[in-house]
């Protein structure tokens, strides 16, 4: 029937009457179907009104497109009324009409869609219902397919006419904004005959203008502006248009003037062009425009540009160039009483991200005399404190204070509460604890204080008083607050209290269900658990947490932590089992999704093995780590104890067999890390645990390729693990070799004893060297560096050292 065969149709259904085989709705559609498409509109509509209640969707949509298409109104009618009421009524219109008028929209049959939405009942909001909805969808295809602006028209007034969408037009405007900005200046214009247009309306234009046309596009957005009688605000302007005018800006007279013929106001553009010079470290066009013009400046929204300027340049010459713009904004404030120099002043002392000293805002003030700029009594009283506070307050100081005060101006009510009321959260521990005192002393109140303290001490570790603190909360019945609560919690894992720790977290979720405890408490609170042997429980936990959500790689160090905690707990409750409970646990949270197989993670496993004294099974599973995973942990570790087993007669691992033990790895390390790294880990392996014999074949083979700086990284976790005797080792073998420096062996270890300020060792190893009998040279650097310790913790130098410093 689509394909206008009628005689066909007739022929297939009288063969169907014959053979006793009924027609069912499937067959009347397509009849329908045909009926409209090959006009035969009556025998459609009979049809429709006879059978259509039994027709399927896509039958009833196909017909309802043709009916359209043909505009059999009739038929149209008809089918919009068998749609089920929640499709017909649906108020952003159902998607069975939506994808139909998206359809009709690509055949540029727009008059039809608005015979379709006609024929829809007007939609009917509740008072919390979105009123913009409706026809959205349609808009927007409209535009994005860049229909011609009269029929896109039509679609809006349709809608707005018929009150389906009063705000129809506003819709259009955001969606070319959005997909198609070459129609939006023509829908902005239509917009503004209707009613007043805003200034944000335009910020999608600007950023579009920008990105084509540049500097250019921006102006001629603002000549746009000022044609349908919509005057820029400060905001569109220091957002907006002036930070993408950097060329405009550079004759500030000029990009002024440009200003003014497109219809901005001077009092309007002042404020955010100040504003913007200012951040851009311009002072002197600052001073030339307020000489200028007449207009009035809103002197606190120049504040933050000063800050800024203030905080990055310290010099005098910038604080000079300060103090005389501060002197001229002064004088075009709109508020000529307010104290724009003393507001400066307490932003700078207050705002920690400043990092001013005394001397530097002392500098400051000495330039605010030499310009004249005055500041409030209120401005001059909070100096004086901070003066005090740091003991810095001088003669000088107290008569700058006295010659700048003018009891005229005044600060904001704001900055007075900031700057002078300091807030629990923003004290230091020491501050706190004196705030503390001075409210107990008053019989004030100390809850604020209290819960701060609490916070504080756990965080920086001082339980002792972290549980004095707890007490008085106690007594003062302070409520505790979640995050109080997981502060109470990391107190007691701090403390090893399993129990207390146990019943605060079950308080927390009790009392607060939806609060979450950060997960390294959790992970920190599950190594407690292991610790004390409640490996399950610890698995618990974990898994709880990590329903709700992880970070991962956030806790390394914390979930480090926990994995070495049961490796010791494994080996000290089953020291002969073969069972790694460390991988087993390491596997189960990356699982739970809380880190990856990290090669420092997997040191634990390695360990466990080492405590238990299981060397085989160490090294099968760093051999199996190393090929499945590609990560070495414990490397230097392991090579260590194979070089041990080469000189030794260990009845488990005889010297042939961890030679060749240790053959393989290096072989399967080299691949990971390549040969020369692997030497490298190998030669302190051979310092630590070979002979000095071994140690020197290895650094003189020519072959041997040495990474100087990974040695000497080693050399400093030896120290620190106090192998001082493998370092020195390094250098006596290194004695002579042009690859590796026994200076720099020495030198490691001196940088340590300055970092930890530990004269007595230093001088120890200056004897030890002495007495080795010229094994090893202690040149003069070295002296120098150990003179150089000894008296900055005035200790008395020895002669000697002082000898071999010259």
């Amino acid at each position: 029937g689509k394909v206008g065969d009628l005689a066909a149709v007739e022929t297939v259904i009288d063969t169907m009457s014959a053979g006793n085989v009924a027609l069912d709705e499937g067959v009347y559609g397509e009849l329908i179907v045909g009926g409209l498409v090959n006009g035969q509109t009556e025998k459609a509509v009979k049809g429709i009104k006879e059978r259509g209640a039994s027709l399927k969707e896509v039958h009833r949509i196909e017909a309802l497109k043709e009916a359209l298409l043909r505009k059999v109104g009739e038929a149209v009618k008809l089918l919009v009324k068998l749609f089920p009421e929640d499709v017909l009524n649906d108020p952003s219109i159902d998607p069975v009409f939506r994808n139909l008028c998206t359809e009709l929209l690509q055949l540029e049959r727009y008059e039809t869609v608005r015979t379709l939405l006609n024929e829809l009942p007007v939609p009917k909001f509740s008072l919390n219902e979105n009123q913009d909805s409706y026809g959205v969808s349609i808009i927007f295809e409209m535009v994005k397919q860049n229909v011609p602006l009269p029929e896109l028209m039509k679609m809006v007034n349709f809608l707005i006419k018929t009150e389906r969408n009063s705000r129809a037009l506003h819709v259009a405007c955001d969606c070319a904004a959005k997909s198609r900005i070459e129609m939006y200046p023509k829908l902005l214009e239509i917009l503004r005959e209707q009613e007043d247009l805003r200034p944000h309306y335009f910020w999608p234009l600007i950023a579009q203008s920008f990105t084509k046309q540049g500097e250019s596009g921006v102006l001629d957005v603002l000549k746009l502006m000022q044609r349908t009688k919509t005057e820029a605000d400060a905001e569109t302007l220091s957002v907006f248009v002036l930070p993408k005018l950097s060329v405009t800006l550079k004759d500030v007279r000029l990009a002024l003037k440009q200003f003014e013929d497109r219809g901005i106001r001077i009092a309007t553009l002042m404020t955010p062009f100040v504003t913007h010079l200012l951040y851009q470290n311009r002072f002197e066009d600052v001073s030339r425009v307020t000489k200028l013009y007449p207009a009035k400046l809103n002197t606190e929204s120049l504040i933050w540009p000063l800050v800024l300027q203030a905080t990055v340049n310290k010099s005098t010459a910038n604080f000079k160039s300060i103090a005389e713009v501060v002197r001229a904004l002064q004088d075009k404030a709109q508020d000529p009483k307010h104290d724009l120099g003393g507001q400066l002043l307490m932003e700078l002392i207050s705002n920690k991200k400043s990092k001013h000293d005394q001397g530097s805002i002392k500098a400051l003030l000495t330039q605010f005399e030499r310009h004249q700029v005055q500041i409030s009594r209120m401005c001059v009283n909070v100096l004086k404190t901070h003066f005090a506070k740091s003991k810095r307050i001088d003669a000088e100081v107290d008569r700058l204070l006295k010659v700048l005060q003018d009891e005229k101006l005044t600060l904001p009510s704001k900055e007075l509460f900031d700057s002078i009321i300091v807030h629990p959260r923003d004290m230091t521990y020491d501050e706190l604890e004196c705030h503390l005192n001075e409210l107990e002393e008053k019989n004030l109140n100390t809850r604020g204080v209290l819960r701060r303290l609490l916070q504080l001490c756990v965080r920086e570790n001082r339980l002792d008083r972290a549980v004095i603190i707890k007490e008085k909360c106690d007594q003062a019945r302070v409520e505790l607050s979640s995050g109080m609560l997981a502060s109470v919690f990391d107190l007691h894992i701090k403390r090893k209290s399993v129990d207390e720790a146990g019943k605060t977290l079950e308080q927390i979720r009790t009392t607060f269900p939806g609060f979450l405890v950060d997960d390294h408490k959790i992970i920190d609170y599950a190594a407690l658990l292991a610790e004390s042997g409640f490996l399950p429980n610890a698995r618990k936990i974990l898994k709880q947490r990590a329903s709700a959500g992880l970070r991962p790689g956030n806790a390394n160090r914390n979930i480090w932590n926990l994995l070495t905690k049961t490796a010791q707990w494994s080996a000290q409750s089953e020291p002969t089992s073969t069972k790694n409970h460390t991988a087993d646990l390491l596997n189960f949270l990356v699982d739970l999704n809380y880190c990856t197989h990290d090669n420092t993670l997997l040191g634990p496993v390695i360990r466990e093995h080492l405590l238990k004294n299981q060397t085989q099974a160490a090294l099968a599973s760093f051999k199996r780590i190393a090929t499945e995973l590609r990560r070495t942990p414990l490397q230097l570790e392991i090579f260590t104890t194979l070089v041990k087993l080469t000189n030794s007669n260990d009845p488990q691992i005889p010297p042939d067999q961890a030679k060749a033990l240790l053959a393989d790895l290096i072989a399967i390390t080299s691949k990971i890390h390549g040969p020369v790294n692997t030497n490298n880990t190998l030669i302190v392996a051979l310092a630590d645990a070979g002979t000095e014999p071994q140690l020197r074949r290895i650094l003189m083979n020519p072959e041997t390729r040495v990474n100087h700086e990974y040695i000497l990284t080693q050399c400093e976790f030896l120290v620190n693990a106090g192998k001082l005797n493998v370092v020195l080792r390094l250098a006596k073998c290194a004695r002579g070799l042009a690859n590796v420096r026994e200076a720099d062996f020495l030198a490691v270890i001196m940088k340590q004893y300055v970092r930890d300020n530990n004269c007595e060792a230093a001088v120890e190893l200056f004897n030890r060297l002495q007495a080795d009998d010229a094994e090893l040279k202690i040149s003069g650097d070295f002296a120098r560096k150990l003179i150089d310790l000894l008296e900055v913790n005035s200790y008395d130098v020895p002669a000697e050292i002082r000898l071999y410093a010259k």
